[in-house]
């Protein structure tokens, strides 16, 4: 496409693999491993994490994991963590 004369940029992210990207016209930037929303929101461009909100989908995740864990918790589930293999 370039070829006929198309300028093309194109996004792309892979929650599940933790990998973002944005390839513009012939050159690709690539974003991989990052650490939470924090982390996220330090590599990642504003623009590529804008297109899919990934900080913001990152942090009601870590809120969702932390409550959860919290329920948990007080229901006993986990009543040490330190000796959870027993």
């Amino acid at each position: 496409m370039r070829d006929l004369g198309f300028y093309i940029k194109a996004f792309y992210y892979e929650p599940g693999c933790v990998f973002a990207g944005i390839w513009e016209d012939g050159r690709e930037e690539t974003y991989s491993e990052w650490d939470g929303s924090k982390g996220a929101k330090d590599m990642l461009p504003e623009e590529l994490d804008e297109m899919f909100s990934i900080v913001e989908n990152l942090e009601m995740w870590e809120e969702d994991e932390d409550e959860e864990q919290r329920r948990d918790e007080k229901n006993g589930l986990y009543p040490d963590l330190d000796d959870i293999a027993n």
